[in-house]
């Protein structure tokens, strides 16, 4: 409560502080100081008298308007109470202008998944050989500027990741930011490895567009949104704006500027018109995006459940199904059952050897209802031969 009151009066204290600066004879006897404190008209003579713009203050410095500016404005103003929408979205504003790049991680994602499906990516150690071992000068570039948006992006939000992330993962995987140097593993999604990485990554950019269409429904009282998979997500259904060029412009728009004679230019911003307008331009009619089908690589590397009544279940699809009514896809693979299980580790029924006399396991993938993200236990799958 206090820092809030001492933020809220600051400039005001700032001002206060100067003026008794500027009165103090150890200092304004500097001519510097007489410029930049008192009226120069008073030992410069030959300046036009009452005149604005002789005055000091008219030439001084001028406050830069910028994204930590305004959120230092908002916070004096107590925006959170008065403008909640505006005040979270400057709170989070350097992470969401990067939930623009999700189509791009999720693009890369996908032809690694399909490139890296039956085939091992071992005999890359860094990114920078994956993307060398390529002919083709066009996929080259192609996959060197994908892979930079994830690195970039990843870097930015490390932090983030590390005390905000759903995802949790091991402390020394936020240590030091990526590079083309990087063991290749970690732009390759996975379940367990350095590729918790890539699905960390793609799980809070997700979370933090949801987080905002949320906070936008809640205080406009409207409930227009609709669900787009994150699979199928373009620029188009992503919040997507330029800091500089967007959001900058639209805050300069709504600030007015008011000059008294022997005074500072004050500025005064319209909070609850930036507000609408940032809504209106830049959250408003943007989708939830849903996760029921993220890329992931190689379903061998989920580890052992250990309650009862979880099913295994195999995929080659470059997707990892989940959520209500997931379907389990059965294609070359063969689906095995836990059962009874109650400590990590228990005994699972193998996969069936061809020529058995056992019934062979249905042929059409049955539905499951309850499969959730993430799941409580994850899923095992055996490889077996087609039957």
């Amino acid at each position: 409560m206090l820092c809030h009151f001492f933020i809220q009066h600051l400039d005001k204290t700032l001002l206060t502080v100067s003026t008794l600066i500027s009165q103090d004879e150890r200092i304004s006897s500097s001519p510097v100081a007489k410029i930049i404190y008192g009226d120069p008209a008073s030992f410069l003579p030959q300046l036009p008298q009452k005149s604005v713009v002789h005055c000091s203050k008219i030439w001084s410095c001028r406050k830069k308007i910028t994204v930590e500016y305004l959120q230092h404005v908002v916070e004096q103003k107590n925006g959170k109470e008065v403008v909640p929408v505006l005040w979270q979205f400057l709170q989070k504003e350097a992470e969401l202008r990067l939930v623009k790049f999700l189509p791009e991680i999720l693009a890369l994602q996908r032809d690694l998944v399909k490139r890296f499906q039956n085939v091992p990516e071992d005999e890359y150690c860094s990114i920078r050989s994956f993307i060398s071992s390529h002919s083709s000068e066009g996929l080259r570039q192609l996959f060197h500027n994908r892979i930079t948006i994830f690195l970039s992006t990843w870097n930015a939000l490390r932090r983030s990741l590390e005390t905000n992330g759903e995802i949790k993962l091991p402390k020394d995987y936020y240590s030091s930011d990526l590079d083309l140097d990087t063991d290749f593993e970690v732009i390759l999604p996975r379940r367990r490895g350095l590729g918790l990485c890539s699905t960390a990554l793609v799980s809070y950019l997700i979370n933090l567009q949801n987080d905002f269409i949320h906070t936008v429904e809640k205080f406009s009282k409207e409930n227009n949104s609709y669900s787009v998979d994150a699979s199928e997500a373009t620029d188009l259904h992503v919040v997507s704006y330029e800091a500089e060029r967007d959001l900058i412009p639209l805050i300069i728009s709504n600030c007015q500027y008011q000059v008294e004679q022997g005074g500072e230019t004050l500025q005064e911003f319209d909070l609850e018109k930036i507000q609408r307008q940032i809504s209106s331009c830049f959250l408003q009619g943007k989708p939830r995006l849903t996760l029921k089908l993220v890329p992931r690589n190689h379903c061998a590397d989920l580890p052992i459940p250990s309650s009862s009544n979880c099913h295994g279940r195999g995929f080659t699809s470059e997707y990892l199904a989940f959520g209500p009514a997931a379907q389990c896809q059965q294609h070359h693979f063969i689906l095995v059952s836990c059962q009874n299980a109650t400590t990590q580790g228990a005994s699972v029924q193998a996969p069936l050897e061809r020529g058995s006399q056992e019934p062979p396991p249905p042929a059409s993938p049955q539905r499951v209802d309850s499969i959730t993200w993430p799941p409580p236990h994850s899923p095992i799958c055996h490889r077996g031969p087609a039957t």
